[in-house]
């Protein structure tokens, strides 16, 4: 964040905003670089755990850089990994964050001032369970609604935190959760949703 503080243009809106979202850019670059060990921290998987982090360890098949500097009888091959995908999940959420401060300013068109805060909802905060606001981020990544289906789960989830000033944890392991609820009851709170629709149209027509 200091970084980017002390790189960003000054004053230019427009640059500061193509500053921000090339910053996004390399974010994901890194986590493209480095694929399936992102995948293996998104998911909260646990198999390789006695390969990747365990002192001495490493696996065979999996290419992991060797980090110059770190002390090998303190840390393993993928503790920094972690520390790396943690911290830039948190940078872009604030990056976004700071996109969507820029996008929510005064601009003016043909003497016009047009304010794109006028008609914006009241701040919101999610008072539900956090388990249904869970539910609604896996029902929006897995029909791909956000960013022509580009957008990752823990992306969503951290969007999600952030407007909605809730926490959520690790994506996969609240998904474990809705997997172990009966079978009728899987998408409990998405079903609510439906039923709610279904009675408020219903109430509309008179049925």
């Amino acid at each position: 964040m200091f970084t980017i503080e002390t790189a960003r243009p000054i004053n230019d809106t427009i640059s500061l905003k193509a500053f921000y979202e090339q910053e996004i850019r390399y974010i994901k670059r890194f986590h493209d670089t480095n694929k399936f060990l992102y995948a293996y921290y998104e998911f909260d998987m646990k198999e390789l755990d006695h390969l990747l982090f365990v002192r001495g360890a490493k696996p065979a098949n999996i290419p992991v850089p060797d980090i110059i500097g770190l002390d090998p009888l303190f840390t393993t091959c993928c503790d920094n990994f972690w520390g790396e995908f943690m911290a830039f999940e948190r940078l872009e959420g604030w990056l976004h964050e700071e996109i969507k401060c820029l996008d929510n300013q005064t601009y003016t068109s043909g003497g016009i001032g047009l304010s794109f805060k006028e008609g914006f909802a009241a701040d919101l905060k999610w008072t539900g369970d956090s388990i249904n606001l869970v539910e609604l981020a896996y029902g929006i990544w897995l029909t791909g609604q956000l960013n022509d289906g580009n957008a990752g789960i823990a992306e969503i989830v951290n969007w999600f935190e952030v407007h909605f000033k809730t926490k959520l944890g690790r994506p996969y392991r609240r998904w474990q959760s809705i997997a172990k609820r009966k079978r009728v009851a899987v998408t409990k709170y998405t079903d609510e949703i439906k039923k709610a629709i279904l009675r408020r149209l219903d109430e509309e027509n008179g049925r």
